[in-house]
């Protein structure tokens, strides 16, 4: 038992790392330690399970920080720069991140509950669907495509098939493993870019509040059960991501409420790493 906790205190520590430092993810440590695996010999697996679950969920909770207050987005939260930034030149930084914390933290709760209906749903969802997930995908694309304004349709297709593309040849080199590309690729297109655009920024923020006002709890409700099963698509869906999830989500609801919109995004991030370990688990 003390061994389990050491382990996920550990994993705790490398997600607060990961989530903290622009441009680090979880995949990099868990590259690290499949390198030193070997190391690892003879040690109950379920340890290392516990340091992953824990380093991913944890990270999921904090890579929000510096997405608000640095604009260095990982993939998955690069939609919360635009209402995030907003809140911190009004000064509601912290606000904005507490909204995003609370988003996480709801999810886990809701999940627990959930969860043992969960592993049984999921396979028999996942069943019915799995013969259709290509068109699935394609409705999803066009969705995405469609919802932008004027020009922006074509626009995003051609970041579309340029993104494909990218995977193509990236996925392609010889003699470069696979697993090693999401760094260089998560920094280059989330981290750096990003960073370079706000170089040339001259916005000076203001003082920020350092008090947080009462969020309504329909408002967190709502964006915590529309989180949730967004993450539950994106879990049992290739290729879907957190961002993709909450495009979808917001268009279904229809709502645009920034706060609301934080608390979902902020849930959606933290159940896309949750469902897609309970996906592995059920489906495999």
């Amino acid at each position: 038992m003390l061994e389990f906790l050491l382990f996920i205190l550990a994993g705790i520590g490398f997600g607060t790392f990961t989530g903290l430092v622009p441009g680090i993810h979880v995949n990099l440590i868990c590259i690290l330690l499949l390198g030193i695996s070997s190391t690892f010999m003879g040690l109950n697996p379920y340890y290392l399970v516990a340091l992953i679950i824990s380093m991913s969920v944890t990270h999921t909770i904090l890579d929000f920080i510096p997405s608000i207050l640095l604009g260095c987005p990982e993939d998955s939260t690069a939609l919360s720069v635009l209402p995030g930034h907003k809140m911190l030149l009004k000064g509601k930084g912290l606000e904005a991140i507490y909204l995003t914390i609370l988003g996480g933290i709801g999810v886990i709760l809701f999940f627990v509950l959930m969860i043992p209906i969960l592993i049984k749903i999921i396979p028999i969802f996942y069943e019915a669907v799995k013969n259709y997930i290509h068109y699935i995908l394609i409705a999803i694309v066009l969705c995405l495509i469609l919802t932008e304004k004027g020009y922006r349709k074509l626009l995003g297709l051609f970041v579309f098939l340029i993104s494909g593309l990218l995977g193509l040849i990236a996925f392609n080199i010889p003699g470069i493993s696979s697993t090693l590309l999401f760094f260089p690729l998560f920094t280059g297109l989330f981290g750096i870019s990003t960073l370079l655009i706000s170089i040339n920024s001259e916005t000076k923020l203001p003082k920020q509040d350092n008090e947080i006002q009462e969020v309504k709890t329909s408002l967190v409700i709502n964006g915590i059960v529309k989180a949730f099963f967004s993450g539950l698509l994106v879990g049992t869906l290739p290729g879907v991501g957190a961002a993709q999830a909450t495009v979808l989500s917001q268009q279904i609801t229809r709502k645009t409420d920034m706060k609301e919109f934080l608390v979902s995004i902020g849930g959606i991030n933290t159940a896309t790493a949750i469902f897609s370990l309970v996906a592995l688990y059920t489906i495999g």
